[in-house]
């Protein structure tokens, strides 16, 4: 009877033990408090430095450009998915529980287009037409986005 008491007991306390300590996440998830570094390589800009996972928040240090918490015009749903925007426009989104997987970056990029337009036009048997054309080109800002590459720092 005394050996079942204590393999229950012990089972108890683990049990216990697991499913009440949420400030200490498990590795095998891919999540845990610590310190990691990160990159991101956006359209013209380059953005690395490190990030804390701690308890209750994830702190930022961007080096080179100020990166701050952000508050994204949305509803937050995810209360463990945190917002930073940077200097240039970039946002970068780190999801405490599973950061090295699912912590990624978005920002608007400008892209070079080009189109015909015409550049001289004259009356003809009444009507407007254009006699010459030429090339312009011009710019179109488009919203991309692409995964961090996020690495946990040896012995954090």
């Amino acid at each position: 009877m005394r050996p079942l008491l204590t393999a229950l007991t012990l089972l108890m306390l683990l049990g216990c033990a697991s499913s009440g300590n949420t400030s200490q996440l498990n590795d095998a998830t891919g999540a845990s408090e610590g310190t990691y570094t990160f990159f991101a390589s956006i359209p013209g800009q380059h953005l690395r430095g490190t990030v804390r996972i701690l308890p209750d928040t994830v702190l930022v240090d961007a080096e080179g450009t100020g990166c701050v918490p952000s508050v994204v015009p949305m509803v937050r749903t995810n209360r463990n998915v945190f917002f930073y925007g940077c200097t240039g426009g970039a946002l970068l989104t780190f999801d405490r529980n599973n950061p090295v997987q699912r912590s990624r970056w978005s920002a608007n990029v400008a892209k070079r287009q080009r189109r015909e337009v015409c550049v001289q036009t004259e009356v003809r048997s009444g009507r407007e037409v254009c006699v010459r054309r030429a090339m312009e080109s011009y710019e179109v800002s488009e919203r991309q986005s692409g995964t961090l590459q996020v690495v946990r720092r040896p012995g954090s």
